[in-house]
Parts: structure tokens; sequence; C-alpha cells
């Protein structure tokens, strides 16, 4: 699953007109053309253009017109910025090439920052943008673009947010499991565990009630373990535990069957809201085709089968999820899906290269949220040796404090930490811009 997977359903407007430039489809060798890729640009906050604020586009099928959020048009007005955003290649309208094996190759990290240095080069030129200082903002797989491009092109860009940068790659995420069982607390979570114990059993006695139950009927049945892991972790991950928990621990006092209970919020609450509408196009294999719509799914699956993998296996004895869910079960998929030629991604030497370069690197701010399943693989402070120098980290502490809240529009009832942490980031974005 994608760690953005909530923001496809809040971006998009279908009456705007983007911008595009060319694009090169690989940076490694320009010969190979190039591509239109669709950017914004937004001038409305700024007076002499001296600071821009590069939002970065991430695994997402939609492009929002505008500033972000609330939260964005804050930032401008705060630093008198102007604004940019970059689709990100494969995702969307912006894409070098179709999505089949092997042209897909051209998806990968490295080209994804080089469009960003390179966009930035192009808009410095257009907009006449001479010696301004650009900070570079993103959350989720866009925060690790943020914190990799500033270490990757120092002299280009002044500064970087990394608002739940999944900075560390893991091909074996135990951790995310264990996250989520604490997220959850320990009384949803030994329901979640009897779910797990009780769906596993179904699968193999009576699959066709089992699907048929969660309204899945259609998906494969081999899928429903991954599925399952999704159901118990998103409300957690974008702070809505309550919406999850509530009713799973409620079986606890009335002794309903929490089998029927997580099958109710699944059909009411989880396909609505995190599924699109559609939990089979969303997690069917039939989604991954080099043909189906949205692409987003099959571009995203490439880039973690290829480099990142953030597979999120079973913990062991006290896992939320099945038994099946292994790195077998996710490098099989890659085979199925791409080539059998796909291998299990090398993560400890990615994970090598990057740390060196991150660890040399200044004027990074990481942040992270308390119920963040996706906290292990992001910087905190027990990362103080791994962050350069004048760089931040913190962990944002609160009620349902999930992946990038800090991102998201403030709000009256935001929990304190949340608030003054914003504070502290302008306060430190203002000294950083100070600074040559």
């Amino acid at each position: 699953m994608e760690p953005g997977r909530l923001r496809r359903r809040i971006l998009g407007d279908d009456n705007y007109t983007f911008l595009t430039f060319s694009q090169n489809i690989d940076h490694s060798d320009p010969q190979k053309g190039t591509f239109k890729q669709r950017y914004e640009a937004l001038f409305d906050y700024t007076t002499d253009n001296k600071t821009a604020i590069l939002f970065i586009g991430g695994e997402s099928d939609t492009f929002r017109p505008r500033a972000f959020n609330d939260y964005m048009a804050t930032l401008c007005k705060e630093f008198n910025a102007a604004f940019f955003m970059l689709e990100h290649r494969y995702f969307g309208e912006s894409f070098p090439t179709d999505l089949s094996y092997p042209n897909i190759k051209y998806l990968t990290v490295d080209n994804a920052i080089d469009d960003l240095y390179n966009f930035k080069v192009k808009m410095v030129e257009q907009y006449k943008m001479t010696d301004s200082k650009w900070i570079l903002v993103g959350g989720s797989y866009p925060g690790l673009l943020s914190a990799y491009t500033r270490a990757k092109y120092p002299k280009e860009f002044h500064a970087s947010i990394a608002s739940s940068g999944v900075v560390i790659a893991s091909n074996n995420y135990e951790d995310f499991d264990r996250q989520i069982a604490i997220s959850l607390g320990q009384s949803c979570a030994s329901v979640a565990r009897e779910i797990r114990r009780r769906t596993d059993e179904l699968l193999e006695t009576d699959p066709d009630w089992l699907l048929a139950t969660f309204n899945m009927t259609g998906l494969e049945k081999e899928n429903f373990p991954l599925v399952l892991g999704e159901i118990f972790s998103l409300g957690a991950q974008y702070g809505r535990r309550q919406q999850l928990c509530g009713p799973l621990e409620d079986t606890l006092i009335t002794g309903a069957d929490p089998v029927m209970a997580i099958a109710k919020y699944t059909r009411e609450i989880f396909t609505p809201n995190y599924a699109d509408d559609d939990i089979i196009g969303t997690y069917s294999n039939s989604r991954l085709s080099v043909t189906s719509t949205p692409n987003g799914p099959r571009a995203w699956l490439w880039m973690t089968c290829n480099e990142l993998a953030y597979w999120q296996v079973n913990s062991g004895r006290l896992t939320l999820r099945s038994k099946k869910v292994t790195q077998d079960f996710f490098l099989n998929q890659c085979k199925t899906v791409f080539s059998d030629e796909m291998k299990t991604p090398d993560t400890d030497a990615w994970n090598q290269k990057w740390g060196d370069l991150l660890k040399k690197t200044s004027r990074i701010y990481y942040l992270t949220g308390s119920q963040d399943p996706w906290t292990p693989v992001c910087y905190t402070a027990e990362d103080s040796d791994k962050i350069g120098p004048n760089c931040y980290v913190h962990t944002i502490v609160g009620q349902e404090i999930g992946h990038c809240r800090d991102l998201s529009s403030p709000q009256p009832s935001d929990p304190t930490d949340l608030t003054r942490t914003r504070e502290h980031v302008k306060a430190v974005i203002h000294r950083w811009l100070a600074e040559d």
C-alpha cells in the first residue's frame, strides 16, 4: 500500500488547466527525448520572487490546482514566497512512456529528483528568479524526495521540510505492523488479531462467504490478507483510529461477532474513504495491468518492486497481518505484474547510499506523528546520529496525530504540540532564509 493513498481523494479539479514544460525522459541520457510534465505556478503571495516553495507531487493520480491547502498558503504569506507544485512522472498526466515493462524503467527516484532540479532551473529562467532561495516541501514519499533532493542538490535548494518523510527503505517492514498495534491500543489490537485468525481460517473453509460478507466478491482470495492489513492500518495512519476501534472494542462488551463488526466497518467506512468506493478496483490484480485506470497503483507498485520496497510483512506471533503476508508474497506479486526477472530490492545498500548523503546535509526539518505507522522508516529523535548539521527532527505528539498531519490545514481543535510545531517550523525557516 502506498503511504499517500488518501491524497488522491482530496486532490483534483477538472476545471483547471495546468501548465506544462518539456522534461527529460531519462536524465542520464537526454538523447532519449522529452515529455510534457505538468506543474503549477502561483505568485499571489510574493512581491519580489526572492523565495519559492516547491511542493512535491507524489504517488497520486490527480493534481489539485492552486495552493495545496490553507497551510501552504500560510507558508507562502509568511515567507513572501512564490508557490510551485510539480506533478510526479508517471502519475496523473505526466507520462514519459507507457507503463509497460521495461518502458516503466524510467520511473526511478533519481529521475524524480532530477525532475525537480531541472524544473527549478527552468522556472528560475522563465520567471526571472535569479538568486531566489527555494524551499522543498513534501509529505510521505514526497517527504523522501524533499530530503533526498536537498541532499543531492544542496546549492540549488536552500532548505527542506520532510513531513513523514519515508527516507529509510525496507524490504522486511515488520515495524509497520508493530506500530499499528501500538497506535490501535491493546484492546483494539487484540480484537484485530482475533479477526485475523478467524479470517485466515475462513479463507480456507468458506472463502466465498467471507468475500461476500466484506462486499469483496471478485477479489482474488489470496489478496484478502493484504486488504485486511490495510483495513487495520489506514484509519490509524490518517488519524482516525476511533472510527475503527470503536466498533471493535464494543464487541468486547456486547459479545458481538468481531468479524461481522469489521465487515460492517469495511463496507460503510473503509471502502468509501480509503478504496475510492471500489475495493475490487483498488486491490484486485486487475488494477495493475498496463491499461488499467487509474494508473497510480501500477506505477507505485513498480517503485516498491524496483527500489523502495516498504513491504509490510507480518511481524510474528502477535502480528495483525496474516502469516501469508511475507517477503515472498510481495516478490511474487512483482514478478506476476512485471517480470520474472524482478528481485528483492537491496534496501541495505540503498539506505547506506542515501544515509551517508543525508548525514552531510544541513537545513532539513524532519517531522513525524506519534500515531503514524510509517514513523519507523522516518528519521526521529532516536536517529540524531544520522541527521546532518543545522537540521531539526521532531515527532508531533497528540491524539490521532497520523501521517503528514502537520501539512493539513490548521484547525482550532489541533493538538497543542501540532500548533507549536508549525510555529517552530516557520521560525526555523526564517532563520535558514537569513543564511547564505
